[in-house]
């Protein structure tokens, strides 16, 4: 599948999850993403980014936005992402509208715990943060 189709469905979800329009625009033009920290904006940090591009490589996948988090699991890194299968796509865009996004959750504290599984999140001020 060409990575334009994937591009154009993350923008797709972006747009659904209300995200700031110049981190969709970021996002279109130069396949950068910025990572909601508590509801607010900021750049991912190199060290983060060599993760995501081996899960995206790994999973064939397309990751559109990160949140981070602090739990009691550990520091975690919530991957929104386009899947590689299209059958799928219509059932992760009913999640996203139900402000419950499929994700890959990789676990910074330890590792073994990293997985796909729903989060879900809210909009603040056009950032997301993770609820549950």
């Amino acid at each position: 599948m060409e990575k334009k189709v994937k591009i154009d469905e993350a923008v797709k979800r972006m747009k659904l999850l209300k995200l700031d329009e110049k981190t969709i625009k970021l996002f279109k033009n130069n396949q950068e993403y910025k990572i909601s920290i508590a509801g607010v904006s900021g750049f991912l940090p190199d060290k983060y980014k060599k993760m995501i591009s081996k899960f995206e490589q790994d999973f064939s996948c397309l990751v559109y936005h990160v949140i981070y988090t602090t739990t009691p699991y550990g520091e975690l890194l919530s991957c929104l992402h386009v899947s590689k299968y299209m059958e799928e796509w219509e059932d992760e865009v009913y999640q996203i509208k139900k402000s419950i996004p499929d994700v890959y959750v990789i676990n910074l504290t330890n590792d073994i715990h990293s997985e796909f599984g729903t989060i879900q999140v809210s909009n603040k001020n056009g950032y997301l943060e993770r609820i549950e």
